[in-house]
């Protein structure tokens, strides 16, 4: 993914990348919560990893589905984006920002029950949703 997207050529780009940025986040959050899930018996963690789970999985299918659209607009060879297309291109964008906005209430709510040596990756998920999101608002600005 990483080479197509540096790719010198039309290749899924932003909305991949954001993708890929917003399942890293959740990662990230996973990772802090099952490693404090380890040190205590808190069953909201084990709640909370099951929901990173998906959200990372939400992401990457958010992420697969631009390059797959952007892809099909790229073989029509038509510069023009139709209304249909600008308004799926929109819903999509909209659902990763949801995801977004979803991850980043997640982590301020679960904060409390992280082990201390872990703030380190919470901050890491929280960066990089905050930087999914502003791709996505970009992409929806560029194209809007």
């Amino acid at each position: 993914m990483i080479a197509r997207i540096a790719a010198p050529a039309p290749a899924p780009g932003c909305g991949a990348a954001a993708g890929a940025a917003l399942a890293l986040a959740a990662a990230c959050a996973r990772k802090a919560v099952r490693i404090s899930a380890k040190h205590t018996s808190d069953p909201r963690l084990d709640a909370a990893d099951a929901r990173l789970e998906r959200i990372a999985a939400l992401a990457l299918e958010g992420g697969t589905a631009d390059a797959a659209r952007f892809a099909a607009l790229i073989a029509a060879r038509d510069p023009l984006v139709t209304a249909e297309q600008q308004a799926a291109l929109d819903r999509a964008a909209g659902r990763q920002r949801a995801l977004a906005a979803e991850l980043l209430a997640f982590v301020s709510d679960v904060e409390p029950l992280i082990a201390a040596n872990m703030a380190g990756d919470l901050q890491a998920a929280r960066h990089l949703t905050q930087a999914a999101d502003a791709i996505e608002r970009a992409n929806l600005a560029e194209a809007g």
